[in-house]
Order: structure tokens, then C-alpha cells, then sequence
């Protein structure tokens, strides 16, 4: 059962950054730029009342509950796109200098 929970986590913060993406990207170009800002604001605020109200659901509707793996399942996503976004790629600067130094 805990693998529904993580599952639900998981879709959940899934979920809300498709609708932050596809509302804060909707728009580009430089003649929109307030537009975009004003974009980016309300996608934040969708995805923080989506994410709000969809812990609300899973807390009331998904049984048996466990609600550290439904966090860990939202946690876990998050921290991948963190991940993703901001790794530094140090181990190929490792590589380039260990192959320099052998030859």
C-alpha cells in the first residue's frame, strides 16, 4: 500500500507542474514582458492551490493512508527536478582531467 501513497505524491507534484508549466509558458516575445510576469504569479498561485487542495483529497480519499509516503512521493519528485535543473557536471571535469594527467 505504501506504493499507492508514493504514487499519489508523485502524480500530484507531477500534476501541478504541468499546470505551472502551460500557464507560465503560455506566453513569450519581448513585447509581453509584464504579461509574462504577471504569467508566472498566477502559475505559482495555481500550482500552490492545486498542490494545497490535492493533498486535501488524497488525506481524504485515498484508504488506507499513509501519509509520509504520500510526502516522500512529492518530496522525491521535487528534488529530481531540482536535480535536473541544477546539476553541475563535475564528474567530466573529473574524467577531461584524470585522462590529461595519464597521457
Amino acid at each position: 500500500m505504501v506504493s499507492k501513497n508514493l504514487l499519489a505524491g508523485s502524480v500530484l507534484g507531477w500534476v501541478s507542474q504541468i499546470i505551472f508549466a502551460k500557464i507560465s509558458l503560455s506566453k513569450s516575445g519581448y513585447q509581453q514582458r509584464r504579461q509574462i510576469v504577471h504569467r508566472f504569479y498566477q502559475a505559482h498561485m495555481a500550482k500552490w492551490l492545486l498542490t494545497i487542495v490535492g493533498f486535501a483529497l488524497i488525506f481524504l480519499l485515498l484508504k488506507p493512508l499513509n501519509a509520509i509516503a504520500v510526502f516522500a512521493g512529492y518530496l522525491i519528485l521535487q528534488m529530481s527536478y531540482l536535480i535536473i535543473t541544477y546539476r553541475n557536471p563535475w564528474w567530466k571535469k573529473a574524467i577531461y582531467i584524470y585522462l590529461v594527467i595519464i597521457e
